[in-house]
């Protein structure tokens, strides 16, 4: 994620109970509590550490690399009274929720490992069957005691015996500051299902939902949907695509989104989009926040980006995002919507 100072002094302004901290320009390459933060609650006087013995907790954070320096962020979050009272509330689940929990966790999220045969250049075999078009994984080569991830693969096709995995290696496994392997994948090597499955996107439509679905899956690593909407308005895109998803989730090691639409969830895997499991939930959704439920508001596009303007109807674009079909977004009439359809109306006359 980019480290933009001003995007993230106003962001940090819109968060309840949530604080951004931040040090630009320092030599120091990994995660430091001890280091004196500027910006949100810190205001160079106080650290990771520090913000910790206050009572915060760290969210997030993250080192990234301009030319010769290291720029630190932090997220803090504390915990408000509702909360805590609403998190005492779910220890205790009802009849019908426990009933709705043993059938929510019918789909196996942990990771399993395989031998792979039958390589070729893009395609390997395994001898388990019976798993989702779409599960991905890695491919990883044991040296002695250690080992090296050298592709990643996602399943083509299942039978009851035996899957077809694609193999490929996407941007991810390369890295400039450290020699890359050149190694291809080969019989003996280990495939490793469900990568990084237990680290998540949740997008819902309040906070409800949001509750319901972190009761079902109370192991699950859910990054915090405020990442990903200041992620979406730092790089002004109120209406991402799948490639911007995707994007975010692979810079964020993500390996599955949960995804709330129309009382459904779905449940995703970033490397394909593919859908791997679905389930029916009990909240309604007549209290519906666009784009999603999140605290971070105004993402708004740049000023010569002619595309859609902000989410209108949530179950609509997720819906679309999901089957990967074109968001069809409700129409608004007023003044200012009837400009923007003339001025689109005018740009179809245009040559270019």
């Amino acid at each position: 994620m980019k480290i933009l100072l001003l995007s993230i002094v106003f962001i940090s302004t819109l968060l309840s109970q949530t604080t951004l901290c931040y040090k630009e320009n320092t030599t120091i390459s990994k995660i430091n509590k001890s280091i004196l933060l500027d910006g949100g609650e810190c205001q160079g006087k106080l650290s990771a550490t520090t913000m910790e013995k206050h009572g915060w907790k760290i969210n997030y954070s993250q080192v990234s690399k301009k030319n010769s320096a290291y720029n630190h962020l932090f997220i803090f979050k504390k915990e408000t009274q509702a909360e805590k009272q609403s998190k005492a509330a779910t220890t205790q689940p009802s009849q019908a929720k426990t009933k709705f929990k043993a059938k929510s966790l019918t789909f196996n999220l942990a990771t399993k490992e395989f031998l792979i045969n039958d390589v070729t250049r893009n395609k390997a075999t395994i001898n388990t069957g019976n798993l989702n078009i779409g599960q991905s994984g890695i491919i990883v080569h044991k040296y002695n005691k250690d080992s090296i991830i050298i592709a990643s693969a996602i399943v083509q096709s299942s039978s009851a015996s035996s899957s077809t995995l694609m193999l490929y290696k996407p941007n991810t496994l390369i890295q400039n500051a450290i020699p890359t392997s050149s190694l291809q994948a080969a019989e003996g090597d280990t495939f490793v299902l469900n990568h990084m499955y237990n680290s998540s996107l949740l997008i819902v439509p309040n906070y409800e939902t949001y509750q319901e679905i972190k009761s079902l899956y109370p192991t699950q690593n859910f990054l915090n949907s405020d990442i990903f909407a200041a992620y979406l308005k730092i790089e002004a895109l109120p209406v991402p695509k799948q490639k911007d998803v995707k994007e975010f989730c692979k810079d964020n090691d993500i390996g599955t989104i949960f995804i709330a639409v129309n009382n459904q969830l779905y449940i995703l895997d970033t490397q394909s989009f593919k859908t791997l499991h679905t389930n029916k939930l009990s909240m309604n959704d007549s209290k519906i926040q666009t784009p999603f439920f999140t605290k971070v508001t105004d993402i708004e596009k740049d000023f010569w980006d002619f595309g859609e303007s902000e989410i209108r109807d949530y179950n609509s674009y997720f819906s679309a995002l999901i089957g990967n079909t074109t968001y069809q977004p409700i129409e608004i009439n007023n003044e200012e919507d009837n400009d923007k359809s003339i001025f689109s109306e005018m740009l179809d006359f245009l040559p270019w």
